[in-house]
């Protein structure tokens, strides 16, 4: 799993690829632009969708950064 070296800092951004059968996805972070892998082991809540607004942390993963702790807002 994720090997806490991300940063602690809430990010809000938009889900930008939601796979429901593969259980992973994209999403865009709003300052930066920038666009981050996540998996459904990550998000807070029950249900996501492209295009759902979120917040999220960012954490590392086999030394990529992950989106984790994703919740609707």
């Amino acid at each position: 799993m994720a090997q806490n070296k991300g940063t602690n800092d809430i990010r809000v951004g938009v889900i930008t690829y939601y796979n429901d059968v593969k259980r992973f996805g994209f999403l865009k972070d709003n300052i930066s632009q920038s666009e981050y892998f996540f998996h459904v082991t990550g998000l807070l809540c029950n249900r996501i969708e492209t295009d759902d607004k979120i917040s999220f942390k960012i954490d590392e993963y086999r030394g990529r950064p992950i989106a984790i702790q994703i919740d609707r807002i």
